[in-house]
């Protein structure tokens, strides 16, 4: 599963748990323009650890497999004009440990991690105040790559000069 998809299921748990629309859980984007009404929130990515790496050759394949299991840092970032993300950060929290996020999480092989205390992000922009809340988690998971490798036996036949 590619670090995309998890970012992917990350966002279906909170618009499944939030009974939130399409648009207002989004993966962090320059272009995002944020609705005038309401609470959205951006989940964005700041860095990833290499856990584990394995690599072996799959005799009954003939493939090379490379297993990849990392801890990727997170960020999730809610926000509204009016007081509804402040009302609803035990909401935001609890969505990510809630039965529908454990049988997602097993379901695509990952382990969903809250790292940190909610940070009050709060100011004001243009007219009127923002609430802003962001917190970190740590998803880790693992990739398999798979890919079709020369076998010793299909190696050109070596000349041995003398």
């Amino acid at each position: 599963m590619s670090m995309t998809d998890r970012v992917k299921v990350l966002v279906d748990i909170l618009k499944h748990e939030l009974s939130l629309e399409d648009d207002r859980v989004v993966v962090y984007n320059q272009e995002f323009k944020a609705p005038d009404s309401g609470m959205y929130i951006v989940i964005g990515f700041s860095s990833s650890k290499l856990l584990a790496s394995n690599t072996k050759f799959n005799t009954d394949s003939g493939q090379e497999e490379h297993t990849i299991k990392t801890y990727a840092n997170h960020w999730i970032e809610f926000t509204s004009k009016d007081s509804e993300a402040m009302d609803r950060m035990a909401e935001v929290i609890a969505a990510l440990t809630s039965i529908y996020s454990v049988q997602k999480q097993e379901e695509n092989g990952i382990n969903i991690f809250r790292n940190s205390q909610v940070n009050d992000l709060s100011f004001i922009e243009a007219p009127t105040a923002l609430y802003r809340y962001r917190f970190n988690i740590v998803v880790v998971g693992t990739d398999t790559i798979i890919k079709d490798v020369e076998y010793f036996t299909n190696f050109d036949k070596t000349e041995v000069l003398t």
